[in-house]
């Protein structure tokens, strides 16, 4: 949330927050909370120029959610690599956060909200800002979100 206040009170825009800015500095955060002995390597690419503010903070919480369970739970002392992807698909938006740890357990149901409260969360989160959530766990996770450009005002 500070990041999230930082940037947008630095920048000359108060509807709308550098959207490469915003998730790089998050994603480098998160990666200084953890003792990770530079065992997992962390990539973004980032195609959106600037995010709405009211998207924002719930692609921030949707960003450190899914990387701090793949820091969390994807590698063993080996590590592995994250990448975290922000694109312009047609006339929408697609955030996606990979890692290329062991997946999802075999009995995984992205349902049951008592086992999963952080995929419960994510789903939450990309339904406020209309989007539409997918979870793969094949080689490694990969969360997919599906929004329009603009906040959608209800």
């Amino acid at each position: 949330m500070s990041l999230f206040h930082q940037k947008l009170y630095m920048g000359d825009n108060i509807t709308f927050i550098k959207a490469a800015d915003y998730i790089k500095e998050l994603v480098n955060y998160l990666k200084d909370s953890f003792s990770l002995n530079n065992n997992i390597i962390f990539q973004t690419d980032i195609e959106v120029s600037e995010l709405d503010v009211a998207q924002a903070i719930p692609i921030g919480l949707i960003i450190n959610e899914a990387i701090t369970n793949s820091i969390k739970y994807a590698f063993g002392k080996a590590g592995g690599k994250i990448k975290t992807t922000l694109k312009i698909i047609n006339d929408s938006y697609l955030l996606k956060i990979e890692d290329n740890g062991i997946g999802l357990p075999k009995n995984f149901n992205v349902n049951d909200r008592s086992k999963s409260l952080g995929v419960s969360l994510i789903s939450g989160l990309s339904k406020e800002i209309g989007g539409q959530f997918k979870i793969s766990g094949d080689n490694g996770t990969s969360i997919s979100i599906t929004f329009p450009p603009y906040a959608i005002l209800m």
